[in-house]
């Protein structure tokens, strides 16, 4: 399945990196987020020592104690699930542009996503890779891909390129993780995505805008399971949202290891991004203090 040329469109993710770009000047102006730079020296995000799962996997392939065994349709999905112990049943669907790799998510050909309390897994059929994002208890979160190509020993390498979004105020100034709820665009050259941040605290009819949703009550009102373009959020008065209970004639599932993007994975999600930035952050501002202390002298606050 080839997707539709969209290259002309300015995606979110386009949008979100002149964002963070711009948001570099104006760090004395804003409260709440990691103001110091990640590879402080309390930090070292960029070199630092990582105990990380996803570090280990790659070093257990490279040694030839783990073999990652590829397949035609979905790469190396499902080995790297299968040693990072992802279930398929956290598979959540979205089809807004809001990836590095959006030249290949359409309605019809969704990027899938897969995780557990430390690893999120991102994979897009016919794509160059697969994405990784792994919570280091040091580094904090840490991103990663791994070409879609059959090797005997792939590389799991670092990526800086999903800085571009995952670094941000909205995750608090640290890399973190993000889910976004986005407006389905217009087919039109010149158009810009609509979105913003959703999390625990936002109300599930402003949640899910370009996503799939199954297993939602048929009477809930969300932004899912609509491709139509939209302009602005619907009102309260809007009808409830198309009620799914599979994925199966929607597109074609070949790859996808089960017919479910399911409500309760999308709600965990949501809750596991925040909570995870929130506590990076707390971890890296205790880090920096100590360091400043031991800097000036003086004993560490207790």
């Amino acid at each position: 399945m080839l997707p539709r040329d969209r290259t002309r469109r300015l995606s979110l993710a386009a949008v979100a990196a002149l964002v963070a770009l711009g948001a570099t000047t104006l760090t004395g102006q804003r409260r709440g987020v990691f103001l110091e730079s990640r590879d402080h020296p309390a930090i070292r995000y960029s070199d630092g020592p990582r105990s990380d799962v996803v570090t280990a996997l790659d070093r257990a392939v490279q040694a030839g104690d783990t073999q990652l065994a590829f397949e035609p349709t979905t790469g190396y999905l499902h080995a790297v699930l299968d040693a990072l112990d992802i279930p398929v049943e956290s598979q959540v669907t979205v089809f807004s542009e809001t990836s590095f790799q959006a030249r290949w998510v359409t309605p019809e050909n969704p990027r899938a996503i897969y995780f557990n309390d430390t690893v999120a897994v991102g994979w897009v059929r016919g794509a160059d890779v697969l994405e990784v994002a792994s919570l280091d208890a040091t580094q904090g979160v840490l991103f990663f891909s791994i070409d879609q190509q059959p090797a005997e020993q792939p590389r799991i390498r670092r990526n800086n390129q999903c800085l571009a979004c995952h670094l941000s105020w909205d995750t608090l100034g640290i890399p973190g993780l993000t889910t976004l709820s986005t407006l389905p665009m217009p087919d039109d050259p010149n158009a810009y995505a609509i979105g913003w941040v959703t999390d625990h605290r936002i109300p599930l009819s402003d949640r899910w805008g370009s996503w799939y949703v199954t297993g939602a009550p048929p009477s809930l009102r969300h932004l899912g399971n609509s491709t139509e373009p939209l302009e602005i959020v619907p009102g309260p008065d809007a009808d409830p949202a198309p009620a799914l209970d599979t994925l199966e004639g929607l597109f074609d599932l070949s790859g996808y290891p089960t017919p479910y993007s399911d409500i309760v994975a999308l709600l965990v999600l949501e809750h596991r991004t925040r909570m995870t930035n929130l506590l990076v952050r707390t971890g890296w501002e205790a880090r920096v203090a100590v360091y400043d202390e031991g800097r000036a002298g003086r004993p560490p606050a207790d």
